[in-house]
């Protein structure tokens, strides 16, 4: 990415200032189920343990840079330049200069043994050619790389160790990485770092692999102050056949990520997964609010920003047209008109099962908030020419908001010649609420998200989560596929989240695990402590795992049909307009253990609501709360009652076998109960199928 284009991606995060992220709402509503002894969510900031702040300060300025066998370094001041391949040992400090490779053709190995290396200039480490590189932080080492730049040219390498080839870390001893400029480690080719204790701190990406980013049993600390933590960005095929793209987590690997963007970014797919000797990876996950670095002031960034003005469907027409009066209080009457031009319609869907329908259109515009103090809104005749004497409508004068970036028209009078306006802040999301031809569809459920991606894994194809202990905390989605996306490939993205086995633990703002496609769980242990919905996809498929979901709205929802073939599922929503289970298409239940709660047992809340059918012929499913379906059952039986059940922790068996524990957090008076013909009994209840 060119220098240029970058700052302007940062000056557009100066203008989202996590300041408004910091508007976090603190939910004491308890989530209990069965993966869940109970808290809150908690959105206290996460600092990283056992980490530097920044690199010792250089005393001496006496680096060596020589060959192990044989090789060629040039020295140039405090430039150091290997210009044949060979493998070279480096140890001591140097201020304000840094090690340039750059070779024909063959592999590089630096082996540091104790380095200290700043730069004001360029990348201390930086690569310009090589087949591959190499480097290796020696057992009982301590070594820094700090990259202190200010300001770069375009072309200039955009990390404090930058490479244009392959590049590997690796080591038993500890490498310190400052991104004080931009990224921290940054390959345009593939990424590798195994065995070393590694911490990068970088104002952008501190990790980041254009083709692909595989981390191998290694111990990771990765801060961005306003970037993510690990990222891709190609999605093509090498020359070699390869699918570029991917991050791979595998093997008794420790990261611990904490990013003010996404935690994981892959451009294809991301994969989780134990190594050759069942080794497992152990991952946490920190994004916006929840992690204590995240940070909208860095010395790159620039004072611009974008402004989006929110219209609903009565306040819209191409017969006029939107301005924003840019001005400086002390001279108002010398101010610019900017004009807001039409950037998306979004559609939501309201009340009971998204059935009414709100139309909003967004309109956007550039704005330099170091010029300007004041913005004003005005609406003119599609052919006016802007004045602010002769106008349709104006809206009083507003403070450029520092922690907002949205304007909503809450009103706009012909006879007063008044538009009404307030500051919100801008979701970014798709313009199609759900699926072509779905009801309902998937929504975004945090309202204070900010307009960049807060997400904990992200992906533009296919996740897939074999094994290993995941926790995270997400300012917005914990885990998130995307579909329908164009790759570089020529293909379009999947959409797929597949869980097959691990420990994972999400607290959201926003959705827990979300498939713009399908999310398929075969295995392993979730729970979704706290979301807005907990699982979300067009199609989410259960085959299996032991499963415990809290959401404040819909625990399972799909835009098509949700599968219930095994496992153990536990789901409690808030209560209000929530629904434990949501399909806006069909629900299937063949196999596996239901039990959904929803915490009120009147109105508009349910513990199963779809728009088609509701089928079970297999498994148990046990409900509390209203059934705003009821199901048609195939080989099974069912049974409504009515009990005592307080709020409590219970045992279902069936024959005598405990097939679920779960825990209510308010009092029930019924139930409903679908299975196999039998004995079941919650707590002293006997129910007889």
């Amino acid at each position: 990415m060119k220098m240029k284009k970058l700052i302007g991606f940062l000056a557009l995060l100066s203008l989202f200032t996590l300041t408004g992220c910091d508007k976090l709402k603190n939910n004491n509503e308890s989530y209990p189920n069965s993966g869940i002894t109970g808290g809150t969510d908690d959105v206290t900031p996460t600092e990283a343990k056992d980490t530097k702040e920044e690199a010792p300060e250089v005393t001496t300025n006496a680096l060596s840079v020589s060959a192990v066998d044989s090789g060629t370094v040039e020295i140039n001041g405090n430039v150091y330049t290997i210009l044949s391949a060979g493998e070279y040992d480096v140890t001591g400090e140097l201020s304000d200069g840094s090690i340039v490779i750059n070779v024909e053709d063959g592999e590089v190995i630096l082996n540091l043994n104790g380095v200290n290396i700043t730069s004001t200039t360029t990348a201390p480490i930086n690569v310009i050619s090589a087949s591959n590189v190499e480097i290796s932080a020696k057992k009982g080492t301590d070594n820094y790389i700090t990259d202190s730049r200010t300001t770069a040219l375009d072309d200039d390498p955009t990390a404090a160790i930058y490479s244009t080839c392959d590049l590997k870390i690796k080591g038993k001893g500890n490498l310190y990485v400052f991104g004080n400029y931009n990224n921290g480690i940054h390959s345009k080719n593939d990424l590798d770092v195994k065995n070393l204790n590694l911490q990068v701190n970088a104002i952008n990406n501190a990790l980041k692999g254009n083709d692909s980013v595989t981390i191998d049993t290694a111990n990771i600390t990765a801060i961005s102050t306003v970037g993510d933590g690990i990222k891709t960005t190609n999605s093509d095929i090498s020359s070699k056949g390869n699918q570029r793209g991917n991050i791979t987590i595998l093997g008794d690997a420790k990261v611990d990520i904490y990013a003010c963007c996404d935690g994981i970014d892959a451009a294809y797919n991301v994969s989780i997964l134990a190594d050759d000797s069942g080794l497992e990876p152990t991952i946490n996950i920190y994004t916006s609010s929840y992690s204590s670095y995240s940070n909208d002031s860095p010395s790159s960034i620039a004072n611009s920003q974008v402004l989006y003005l929110k219209l609903a469907s009565g306040y819209y027409s191409t017969s006029y047209s939107y301005y924003a009066y840019c001005y400086n209080t002390d001279d108002k009457e010398n101010g610019d008109f900017i004009k807001l031009s039409y950037y998306q319609t979004q559609s939501s869907n309201m009340g009971f099962g998204g059935r009414s329908q709100s139309t909003y259109y967004y309109l956007k515009g550039d704005i330099d908030t170091s010029k300007y103090t004041g913005v004003q809104i005005y609406m003119f005749e599609a052919s006016a020419t802007p004045s602010t004497t002769t106008y349709f409508a104006a809206s009083t004068g507003q403070a450029i908001n520092s922690t907002k970036d949205m304007l909503t028209v809450t009103s706009v009078s012909t006879s007063t010649k008044k538009i009404g306006v307030d500051w919100s802040s801008y979701q970014a999301q798709s313009s199609q609420t759900g699926f072509p031809g779905m009801p309902g569809g998937m929504q975004d459920g945090n309202s204070d998200k900010t307009s960049y991606s807060t997400k904990g894994i992200k992906c533009d194809n296919e996740i897939n989560i074999i094994a290993g202990n995941i926790t995270i905390k997400a300012y917005d989605d914990g885990i998130h596929a995307t579909s329908n996306v164009t790759l570089e490939n020529g293909e379009l993205s999947l959409g797929n989240v597949n869980i097959s086995g691990g420990v994972i633990t999400i607290a959201s703002k926003d959705d827990g695990i979300h498939a713009d496609n399908t999310l398929a769980v075969n295995g392993g242990t979730i729970t979704i402590a706290t979301a807005y919905e907990g699982f979300e996809g067009n199609i989410v498929e259960i085959n299996g795992g032991n499963n415990s979901v809290y959401a404040t709205d819909d625990g399972i929802n799909a835009s098509t049909a949700i599968k219930i073939n095994g496992g153990t599922s536990v789901i409690l929503v808030a209560s209000g307009d929530t629904d434990a289970i949501d399909a806006n298409g069909t629900y299937t239940q063949t196999g596996g253990v239901v039990v959904s709660m929803n915490l009120s047992n009147q109105g508009m809340a349910t513990a199963l609501d779809t728009d088609s059918r509701a089928t079970i012929s297999g498994g148990t499913f046990l409900a509390f709360g209203n059934l705003e379906t009821t199901p048609t059952l195939s080989n099974v039986k069912a049974t409504t009652k009515s009990l005592s059940l307080n709020s409590n922790t219970y045992e279902l068996s069936y024959n005598g076998d405990v097939i679920v524990t779960f825990t209510t957090k308010t009092n029930y008076s019924k139930f409903y109960l679908a299975g196999s013909s039998g004995e079941y009994k919650i707590g002293s209840n006997t129910i007889n199928l």
